[in-house]
């Protein structure tokens, strides 16, 4: 509205305004449905469907010590309350990595409890206080589309906003040129940061939906039980082929049981699963 008020979209060329106008839009839309979005809190229902597609996908599993207690008594006492069975809570043990006493659930692997929205949330990446909702399976892709969509509008806004800005005239009047220039020396002040901080984080958070990993886990990866053993720099839940590794990230939301990474020595090489060199 700024701009617009002070000519600086009449004066854009028809490209430059529609790349603002479309972008703003685009971010404006999905900004809201992110504040309403479900990142995929974790419920019994949630858990009760991904056991059974588990079970009917991967067959008979034997259970293995480390995951029983990875898992715990209580969290384990819990899925097999929710599986149904002792013969399909066997069968996911391995997809799970403790017990969340506050929601009262066995804990998925890559799912964390967040403290501000007070759910444990599908692939946890991070709570996000400018959306005030957190950032999770079922809305990382739509979080990414929304920093891309800010990059477009802040790289197209700041420019003209300074377009938009008045000399002093030949009067030296500056109460005039203050009132004009005013607001839009605050906007630039807030855009031009923005034209760095927002491009960095979408360009990280393209970079983790190539390798299926996320905010979390790069940050605590040393942390976390499910991690042991895997080297930095190597991505143990992304495919060989980084196309389906993005294809997959697009396609998120329903909650997915993933297993406990399998030794690093026994990977197949690849430039994301490597034997070879963990470090970047």
């Amino acid at each position: 509205k700024l701009l617009l008020v002070h000519g600086a979209l009449a004066a854009a060329g028809a490209l430059h305004a529609g790349v603002y106008l479309v972008s703003t839009a685009l971010a404006g839309v999905l900004y809201v449905h992110l504040v309403r979005s479900d990142p995929g809190f974790i419920d019994e229902a949630a858990i009760r469907r991904t056991v059974q597609e588990a079970c009917r996908r991967t067959g008979n599993m034997a259970a293995s010590a480390d995951a029983a207690a990875a898992l715990g008594p209580e969290g384990a006492a819990r899925l097999q309350s929710i599986a149904g069975s002792d013969r399909d809570a066997a069968r996911v043990l391995g997809c799970f990595q403790g017990y969340c006493s506050l929601c009262d659930l066995p804990r998925p692997l890559r799912s964390r409890h967040c403290r501000y929205c007070g759910r444990c949330v599908w692939r946890w990446d991070h709570h996000c206080f400018f959306l005030s909702n957190c950032v999770g399976e079922g809305n990382h892709c739509a979080f990414w589309w929304f920093l891309a969509s800010q990059v477009l509008s802040i790289w197209a806004s700041a420019p003209l906003s300074q377009r938009a800005m008045r000399p002093l005239g030949d009067d030296g009047a500056f109460l005039p040129w203050i009132l004009h220039n005013g607001p839009l020396i605050a906007l630039s002040a807030i855009l031009w940061p923005a034209a760095v901080l927002v491009p960095f984080l979408c360009a990280a958070h393209t970079a983790m939906a190539a390798v299926d990993t996320t905010s979390y886990e790069s940050d605590k990866a040393d942390r976390l039980a499910y991690m042991d053993g895997v080297p930095m720099c190597a991505y143990p839940f992304a495919s060989n082929n980084p196309l389906v590794t993005v294809g997959r990230f697009c396609c998120l939301g329903r909650g997915t049981l993933v297993r406990k990474p399998p030794p690093f020595e026994t990977w197949e090489p690849s430039c994301w699963r490597n034997r070879y060199y963990s470090c970047c």
